[in-house]
């Protein structure tokens, strides 16, 4: 079985491999093989038992999936094999989303990782929200114009376009709220078993000064309403941002360690996707 698409060989385990473990979700799937040099020679891992207690602890805790980890034997040396099944859903791994292409592994990054996310949450670019654009931005003869071609193209009923801005601006909010809990169970399921905390709610508002908020006494989490229109990873960030209140309360020391352990990439994210007060 030589090293392809869906082949993979690693003298040794490296926390880092992790990245083609992401690959290969992302992909059809793959096989992972520790213990094969570059040749395709058996040479054995040094700990096959401590590989096969740890591997599946750190996929779980990294990536949030649970592939199938066998250990094997061949020309007398102990191999570990790492079996990855394809996911319809984004992988990351610690904010970084990688794709397997060809017998090489790539980080997605810029319109590429834009278009990935997209295209696993089954959406497309003219269904998705423009960042900074509110609807005070939106001409009024514009949006005359557009309700006029919907009607001649028939793309709306005469009862959708008799909606008054007013109503209409109401379901946009609603679509928005919409947007994020879809992504919520996914999330969620990924990160408070890595956090190690279990939210009891979490809740969608209009802020004007803050990303997020945390009541711990209730463990309930608020998120901006505006979070819609920014990419995914904003979303991520704020949520585990939130996540991590329920361990400390204040952004002291102790706090930044942990954000810095579960998002050492996205600890310090750029400024145009980072709120200025992220969070509470």
């Amino acid at each position: 079985m030589p090293e392809s698409q869906q082949v993979e060989w690693k003298e040794s385990w490296r926390d880092e491999y992790l990245k083609w473990v992401c690959g290969f979700a992302h992909a059809q799937g793959g096989v992972l093989e520790i213990g094969r040099n570059d040749k395709g020679i058996a040479v054995g891992v040094a700990d096959a038992d401590k590989l096969m207690e740890d591997l599946p602890n750190k996929i779980r805790d990294v990536l949030g999936i649970v592939p199938s980890v066998e250990r094997f034997t061949e020309d007398g040396c102990e191999l570990v094999r790492i079996n990855v099944q394809a996911y319809p859903n984004p992988i990351s791994y610690k904010g970084q989303y990688h794709v397997r292409s060809g017998s090489t592994k790539q980080e997605l990054k810029g319109a590429a990782l834009d278009h990935f996310l997209l295209s696993r949450y089954g959406r497309r670019w003219d269904g998705t929200p423009v960042p900074g654009v509110e609807v005070s931005n939106l001409s009024a003869t514009a949006i005359e114009n557009f309700r006029k071609r919907a009607a001649k193209a028939k793309r709306l009923s005469p009862e959708a376009l008799e909606i008054d801005d007013q109503k209409r601006l109401q379901v946009l909010h609603g679509w928005y709220r919409q947007l994020i809990r879809d992504q919520l169970p996914e999330l969620l399921g990924k990160w408070q078993p890595i956090v190690g905390v279990e939210a009891k709610d979490c809740r969608i508002k209009k802020m004007k000064t803050k990303w997020g908020a945390c009541n711990i006494e209730d463990r309930l989490i608020w998120l901006n309403l505006e979070l819609a229109k920014k990419p995914l990873v904003c979303l991520e960030y704020i949520l585990v941002h939130e996540l991590v209140h329920l361990l400390k309360r204040h952004h002291n020391d102790r706090f930044r360690d942990f954000m810095d352990f579960f998002l050492p990439n996205l600890a310090n994210p750029p400024r145009r996707t980072q709120p200025s007060a992220a969070g509470a």
